[in-house]
């Protein structure tokens, strides 16, 4: 299945009950094996991999900057990705977090955005975390190519 507002580009391949979430890109020649979370940007020959969030269709969605910054930090959150502190820095993701499975890691952060009740609505964040929590297509979960450690059950 494709999501609303996912993007295939040209010469994409996209394996048979792959499921790509909503505003999820396909970059060109990518070879897509695994189910795509919402708003992933998925590239790689191969394999593709997400490494990153479709920052631009984030934008172009008109989403407010506080719920991007967010949807970048449960990002690194979910697939135990350092955040560059500066040019020589890395810092690491909550140790609470690193022990569990992707799912497991995507339950815990939709329960925190639930408890931040005063904050801003994030429709767009808990569409990507409630995707990756109840993932139970027949394909794995496409992961970054640097997280070769994570589990995805």
């Amino acid at each position: 299945t494709v999501g609303e507002g996912a993007q295939v580009s040209g010469h994409a391949c996209v394996h048979q009950r792959v499921s790509i979430g909503g505003g999820a890109f396909v970059a060109a020649a990518a070879v897509l094996l695994d189910d795509l979370l919402p708003y992933g940007l998925a590239a790689g020959a191969s394999r593709a991999t997400v490494d990153s969030l479709n920052m631009r269709g984030i934008r172009r969605l008109r989403t407010p900057p506080a719920e991007q910054r967010a949807m970048l930090r449960a990002f690194r959150h979910l697939f135990l990705l350092p955040r560059r502190t500066s040019r020589f820095e890395q810092s690491a993701p909550p140790p609470r977090l690193a022990l569990l499975p992707v799912s497991e890691r995507a339950a815990a952060l939709l329960a925190e955005v639930a408890e931040a009740a005063g904050a801003a609505p994030t429709l767009r964040l808990v569409e990507m975390l409630r995707f990756v929590r109840d993932h139970a297509g027949p394909r794995g979960l496409c992961l970054p190519s640097s997280s070769a450690g994570v589990s995805e059950l």
